[in-house]
């Protein structure tokens, strides 16, 4: 029933998504799972379905492929850089195990979204799971200092900086 909806069907996207459910959830097959995904793209390319392909190959631990698909939906954006799918990329190509590579990024991304915090904190993570002490602490210092403002979310921000802070102080210390 869901394979006779043709590609200019109103429902296609809803149709392939509910295959892919089932070839995941009960079948286990991940490459017609990821195929139900790029078929929605390949008939409707928008920024929404890259996104949702992205997040259905890291699903599968597709980390790369993942990667190309929300490189696309950055692409469809003209480089707006929506905050959330900077991280998204950022968090995939840690799971590439490229590392040296997500730190460039994650320094590309500072430079062309000062104001986006939370790449700080999450380059902050990644120093950490490399056992960068110095270039950890150095990060999440200097992202206090860039907090101008005292809103909600400023504060919020600086208090679970600095608790991360403190974690990354004591975890250096056990390390020596």
């Amino acid at each position: 029933m869901l394979r006779t909806l043709k590609p200019d069907h109103p429902q296609y996207a809803t149709a392939k998504a509910a295959m892919a459910d089932i070839y995941i959830k009960h079948r286990k097959d991940k490459k017609a799972y990821a195929r139900c995904y790029k078929a929605i793209v390949d008939q409707q390319p928008s920024v929404q379905n890259y996104l949702i392909l992205g997040d259905a190959l890291l699903s599968i631990q597709e980390p790369a492929d993942a990667i190309k698909a929300f490189q696309q939906a950055l692409d469809i954006e003209k480089g707006k850089g929506d905050p959330a799918l900077v991280q998204k990329i950022g968090k995939a190509m840690m799971q590439t195990h490229d590392y040296e590579k997500a730190i460039q990024y994650y320094y590309d991304a500072m430079r062309r979204h000062p104001q986006q915090q939370e790449l700080r904190q999450d380059l902050a993570k990644l120093f950490v799971r490399l056992q960068r002490w110095e270039d950890a602490i150095k990060g999440m210092e200097e992202a206090l200092q860039e907090v101008r403002d005292e809103s909600m979310k400023s504060i919020r921000y600086k208090v679970d900086t600095l608790v991360e802070l403190a974690k990354v102080h004591r975890e250096y210390a056990d390390s020596r």
